[in-house]
């Protein structure tokens, strides 16, 4: 049996090329839910059968959902951490009786080991190989905090304590992913070339249009307006291109609006991921750009020379919350570079 965790839609596409992978007659697929991913968000994604079973588990478990999202936004720090505990408590309890009932896994996959609950799950579950899944480019920051050994902070260390959270790193992991990690001794490395979606991929037919990937770069710390005058240096470098902007899925409305109507974008949502709209749409664009989009590199390995791709550079420093992180990404994408895949710098 295979279990995998997964809790959004782009970890679940990477779950499903997993299962493809290492084909199990048993696969158990865990999801957990939240206010931005409901299950409507991953109906798509699953096919009937596919699964021996899905366990969808609500992060936010309040039946009493209106008090719960007061409680969440109340005036006092104190409440709202209060209630935060409550509900890592119920969730580590659900997630307990998941893999409890589950008793034993040969192989388990998560989809972004940073997070604290995902950890918990493959720590009370007994398994032959824990292998993490790509989350994006935090798959780079996952690689670099077990290389330095990072230990958590106190204040996490007592919440975990307090929720009953087993958040211990494995001695032993294996990325399954289509960074080139230099791990750490003792992990392992699986190469993901999304050989599955590949082959998806070779019916799709090209279109005229150019597909800007939004972002949202709010966690970086780039503003808003920063943000807008990458973009219209963007636009200005494809002139008289047509270009579909493709908004991140938790870009705010009135951002996107306002790139739509003040900058004159075609903006297009897609209900999946933008891997799995490319290889299951029936349609690919002329060429694919974004700024640090993980996207990009996905669809890199996933279309080879078939896709033209372009990553606009942003200054690091423009990005003060996590400059370096966007640093490492640039050069990592810079390593890749050849005539189907650039950086720009504009």
């Amino acid at each position: 049996m295979n279990v995998f965790m997964v809790e959004t839609p782009h970890q679940l596409l990477n779950a499903i090329e997993a299962k493809n992978r290492f084909p199990r007659k048993d696969n158990h697929l865990v999801v957990v839910l939240s206010d931005e991913y409901t299950v409507r968000a991953y109906e798509p994604l699953i096919n009937a059968g596919e699964w021996t079973r899905v366990h969808y588990v609500e992060s936010k478990t309040d039946p009493r959902r209106g008090l719960g999202k007061w409680l969440k936004r109340h005036p006092s720090a104190r409440i709202r951490g209060y209630y935060m505990i409550y509900e890592l408590s119920l969730l580590r309890k659900n997630l307990t009786e998941i893999g409890q009932s589950l008793i034993r896994a040969d192989d388990v996959f998560l989809g972004n080991y940073s997070v604290d609950y995902m950890r918990h799950f493959s720590n009370i579950i007994e398994h032959d190989t824990l292998y993490l899944l790509d989350d994006g480019t935090s798959t780079i920051f996952i690689n670099k905090a077990r290389k330095e050994a990072f230990q958590e902070g106190f204040k996490d260390s007592v919440i975990n304590a307090i929720t009953g959270l087993k958040t211990g790193q494995s001695e032993q992991v294996t990325f399954f992913t289509t960074y080139d990690l230099d791990v750490k001794q003792g992990d392992s490395l699986v190469k993901n070339d999304y050989r599955y979606l590949r082959e998806l991929a070779a019916s799709a037919t090209r279109t005229d249009e150019i597909y800007f990937l939004g972002m949202t770069l709010i966690v970086e710390g780039l503003s808003r307006e920063r943000y807008m005058e990458y973009l219209r240096k963007v636009l200005k470098y494809f002139c008289d291109e047509k270009i579909v902007y493709v908004p991140h899925k938790l870009e705010p409305p009135d951002k996107v609006e306002y790139i739509r109507d003040q900058m004159g974008l075609t903006v297009r949502r897609f209900p999946v991921p933008i891997e799995y709209q490319l290889t299951m749409g029936g349609t690919v664009p002329k060429m694919l750009a974004s700024f640090c989009c993980s996207a990009l590199e996905n669809c890199r390995v996933i279309f080879g020379p078939e896709l033209p791709i372009k990553s606009f550079y942003i200054d690091p420093e423009h990005c003060p919350h996590l400059s370096e992180f966007v640093s490492d990404i640039y050069c990592y994408f810079e390593s890749k570079s050849g005539p189907h895949f650039e950086v720009v710098r504009l």
